[in-house]
C-alpha cells in the first residue's frame, strides 16, 4: 500500500546546533542484505524516501516482527539530542474533551503508516538521512524515531 501525503503543515526539526552527526552502517549478511535493499527500494518507489548527499548519517536496521518479515528502523538518537525541545503542553483529556462544547456530529481519521505519511520541510530533510551499506536516503516525510525522545511522545 502506498502512503497518501497528510494535508497538514510539514514537520519542522529545530536543532539546538549545525555540527551534523555521523554513523557508520550496520553490517549484514547477504540474505538480509536483499530484504534491506527491498525495502529501501519500496520506499523510493513510494516517494517516502530519496537518495542523500547530506552530511547527516544514522544507522538504519532490520527488526524482526512476528511472522518471520522485518521492519526498517533508524536509530536517531544521536540527532534526537540536538532536537530543540517544544515545551508548550499537550491538554489533558479533559481539556480536549471540554472543546468539543455542544458538538453533535463529530469524524475521526485515521493515517495508515503515518510517519510516512507528514510531509517534512524541505530543510529539515537532510537530518532525517540514514545510512544503509548500499547508500546515503533522506526522508521526504516524517519517519518513525525522529524528535519524539526529545519532545516527550515516544
Amino acid at each position: 500500500m502506498v502512503p497518501g501525503t497528510a494535508n497538514c503543515t510539514p514537520y519542522v526539526i529545530e536543532l539546538t546546533d549545525s555540527t551534523p552527526v555521523h554513523s557508520a552502517p550496520y553490517r549484514y549478511a547477504p540474505p538480509k542484505l536483499a530484504i534491506f535493499r527491498r525495502m529501501v527500494d519500496e520506499l523510493l518507489e513510494q516517494g517516502v524516501v530519496r537518495p542523500s548527499k547530506s552530511l547527516y548519517s544514522s544507522p538504519a536496521f532490520l527488526v524482526p516482527k512476528s511472522g518471520g518479515e522485518y521492519h526498517m528502523v533508524v536509530d536517531y538518537r544521536k540527532v534526537n539530542s540536538k532536537i530543540l525541545f517544544n515545551s508548550y503542553p499537550m491538554p489533558t483529556i479533559e481539556e480536549a474533551l471540554a472543546q468539543f462544547g455542544n458538538a453533535t456530529i463529530f469524524s475521526v481519521f485515521n493515517l495508515n503508516s503515518a510517519y510516512y505519511q507528514i510531509p517534512l520541510l524541505s530543510d529539515s530533510r537532510r537530518v532525517t538521512a540514514f545510512c544503509t551499506p548500499f547508500g546515503l536516503y533522506e526522508f521526504n516525510k516524517l519517519p518513525m524515531g525522529i524528535g519524539l525522545v526529545s519532545q516527550g511522545l515516544s
